[in-house]
């Protein structure tokens, strides 16, 4: 081998190896990023990090999340969740930035302020780059809607963390729309059907007023809902926020599986129960006056 080879050999191993360190450290700044922030906090198995002192403000808030965790019947509290409020760490941002311009080519999908990060098995991450306001239970954010509520958003991407842990990150990334977000948020809303004026009827009675066009067919079929349908179309949802109506109906059709029909989480991901044929049901049922839309245990 001439020395040139060796050479061109040389260089072309320190560039490779160059390419995998740089690699090497940017998943690890992915997985491991809590020291970019100046607080960080702990409460059950949430870890919050954070550039401004939250402690003894947002308790509350992660007490809320938890506990509708704890009733969402895949919770997992061994699982270690990090949440990170990056609004104003421009480290934090550029590095998810990165990252969501990688996942945004590889899917198409839009990224947005609150979103889950999660890496099975061990690491469980909740990014937020919305302003948080635990006093009020709110993030705030410079454009429309310019708020939404607090522990609402944090235990949606928090639930996306449990799906994940129970089914797999290759069957939780194959859910449908309805399920994947729906489910997330049924935990989320927990709280809500807890009150004794909660009445699921009413709930489906309003989405069906909110704009539906484009989730209907000449028939008014539901056509299967996708993530093209966020920004669609909006309804004020419990917490008095503008939400995506698609949202809003996924998490209905979830909830009238789960608790009018009674199943677990484990036959509402069969790949048998689907969106079009659950809002069939549930139009058949709201024609019906007599129809039973309580509990069903």
């Amino acid at each position: 081998m001439t020395s040139s080879w060796r050479r061109a050999l040389k260089i072309g191993g320190w560039c490779l190896g160059s390419v995998v360190a740089m690699l090497a450290a940017f998943i690890g700044l992915l997985a491991f990023p809590g020291f970019m922030f100046a607080h960080q906090l702990e409460h059950a198995n949430l870890v919050v990090h954070s550039d401004e002192e939250l402690r003894g403000r947002i308790e509350p808030v992660l007490r809320r999340a938890v506990t509708q965790l704890a009733q969402s019947g895949i919770d997992a509290p061994d699982l270690r969740h990090h949440v990170f409020f990056g609004h104003g760490n421009r480290a934090f941002r550029a590095l998810q930035d990165a990252r969501l311009a990688l996942l945004q080519r590889a899917t198409g999908l839009v990224p947005s302020p609150n979103y889950n990060a999660s890496w099975p098995p061990l690491i469980s991450h909740v990014i937020s780059f919305d302003r948080p306001d635990p006093e009020h239970d709110l993030l705030l954010r410079d454009t429309w809607p310019g708020r939404l509520n607090m522990t609402h958003i944090l235990t949606h991407e928090l639930a996306h963390s449990l799906v994940m842990q129970q089914l797999g990150a290759r069957s939780a990334a194959a859910l449908p729309f309805w399920k994947a977000e729906g489910y997330p948020e049924f935990v989320a809303y927990g709280a809500w059907r807890q009150l004794p004026d909660y009445n699921l009827r009413a709930r489906l009675m309003r989405a069906t007023t909110a704009n539906l066009a484009w989730t209907l067919d000449s028939k008014g079929a539901l056509i299967p809902l996708r993530y093209d349908c966020i920004g669609r179309s909006y309804v004020a949802d419990e917490n008095g926020d503008q939400w995506h109506t698609c949202y809003y109906l996924a998490r209905l059709m979830v909830e009238y599986q789960v608790e009018v029909k009674g199943l677990s989480f484990e036959e509402l991901v069969d790949p048998a129960v689907t969106d079009t044929g659950t809002w069939q049901e549930i139009s058949g049922a709201l024609g019906d006056p007599a129809a039973d839309f309580s509990r069903s245990r």
